[in-house]
């Protein structure tokens, strides 16, 4: 690289599991079984100008067949334009790790010699193909417009934590207005996330990251808040955000700044402190001695069980009082024309509550695969429940009228 880019992320894909390395360092790793991985990485702190190497080492652990490999690298240069560095056959592949200067230096380091190493065969047609995100709603353009926001602090020294708040109105939305909705968190202090009353896990501090999540599935139309309770600041914490929803109508940009407010000890405070840029503070890796300028995108999940089944299970009740009013109708219609309920009658009188159950059941299962989050899985035991419960109610109400007849 002739200079040190802006900001740099790595897109890789292989089945089904891989370790990347960026100048001897570990960037990241994921494994999917029976899947091909894919994650997108942050890696602008981790190169520079003049010489830098990738090394992903890949191992198929599930899959038959031979290691593959898809990655671009993607960086910022000087003059502020965008340079790809794809995969091909000038990459250099080994069956097995390999170590120089008696074990000392491992192949994935910058000073390792890798001549001697055969080129990459370059896969075409059907081979090529790459399957979804371990990530789904991760793309280049979050990079592109993430890290953002200005370190903010509460201004005063506390003991017992401060909480930093949001408010926000999305208007009328319906289904699928929202294009994407991300919220980033650095925080040198540990920190709770609470969206709409819905709380995250506690994170630890690290200002070396800034945490990164997919929010659309907790956001509602009207009013919104974004809480982030904080443990003790002392007197130099700070904490940033980078907020970022998209909507069909406006592009809404959350990140932190005057707009805050904070409320620390019962006591209501108008605005935060505004500390200065995110490279005004940058951080200092401990043993390597590596500037960090921004946080480094860590993507991350909000595991939220017990919210998001509520919210599920609220959103399936039209379906099943639905299902319910129509096998009624039907049930009441066959009762009123016949003396006796068969079998067959029995049914056809069910058949609208199945076909119901399944319709149902696709909606939910429909946009989801293996590579689902936490958070999204409970959409998928909240259906089969309800489907399942609905069932046999119905199954039990049917039996029954057909042996009263008899």
């Amino acid at each position: 690289m002739d200079s040190t880019p802006s900001r740099a992320y790595i897109q890789v894909s292989a089945p089904d599991s891989f370790t990347v390395y960026v100048n001897g360092i570990k960037v990241g790793n994921i494994e999917k079984p029976s899947t091909t991985a894919f994650d997108i990485m942050d890696v602008g702190s981790y190169l520079s100008a003049g010489k830098n190497v990738i090394a992903v080492r890949v191992e198929r652990k599930t899959f038959p067949g031979k290691a593959r490999l898809l990655s671009n690298l993607r960086w910022e240069d000087n003059t502020g334009l965008h340079q790809d560095l794809f995969s091909n056959d000038q990459w250099r592949v080994v069956r097995r790790e390999e170590r120089q200067n008696g074990g000392a230096l491992p192949w994935y380091e910058r000073a390792f010699d890798d001549s001697n190493w055969p080129q990459a065969l370059q896969l075409k047609g059907s081979d090529t193909a790459v399957v979804h995100p371990a990530h789904p709603w991760i793309s280049p353009e979050l990079f592109q417009a993430l890290p953002r926001g200005m370190w903010i602090s509460s201004g005063h020294t506390t003991t017992g934590g401060d909480s930093f708040h949001r408010q926000f109105d999305l208007g009328s939305l319906g289904s699928g207005d929202i294009r994407s909705a991300w919220l980033g968190v650095a925080s040198t202090a540990p920190y709770t996330l609470t969206i709409n009353g819905a709380h995250g896990p506690t994170i630890g501090p690290g200002n070396q990251y800034m945490d990164t999540y997919d929010i659309g599935s907790f956001l509602f139309s009207g009013s919104n808040t974004i809480e982030i309770n904080t443990s003790n600041f002392g007197d130099s914490g700070r904490l940033a955000v980078a907020g970022m929803i998209s909507t069909h109508r406006e592009l809404l940009d959350l990140s932190s700044n005057e707009d805050w407010r904070i409320r620390g000890h019962g006591e209501e405070h108008d605005l935060v402190t505004v500390l200065g840029k995110l490279e005004s503070y940058p951080y200092i890796e401990e043993k390597t001695g590596r500037a960090f300028l921004a946080p480094t995108i860590r993507p991350a999940e909000i595991w939220l069980p017990g919210g998001l089944l509520l919210r599920h299970f609220v959103a399936a009740i039209p379906w099943i009082v639905g299902a319910f009013l129509i096998t009624l109708l039907i049930l009441v219609s066959r009762l009123s024309r016949a003396s006796t309920i068969s079998s067959e009658v029995v049914a056809l009188s069910i058949l609208p509550l199945k076909l119901a159950s399944l319709v149902l059941c696709a909606l939910y299962l429909l946009p989801f695969d293996t590579r689902i989050s936490e958070a999204q899985i409970f959409n998928v035991p909240a259906v089969l429940v309800v489907a399942t419960l609905t069932y046999a109610l119905f199954h039990f109400i049917m039996t029954e009228s057909e042996h009263g007849h008899h």
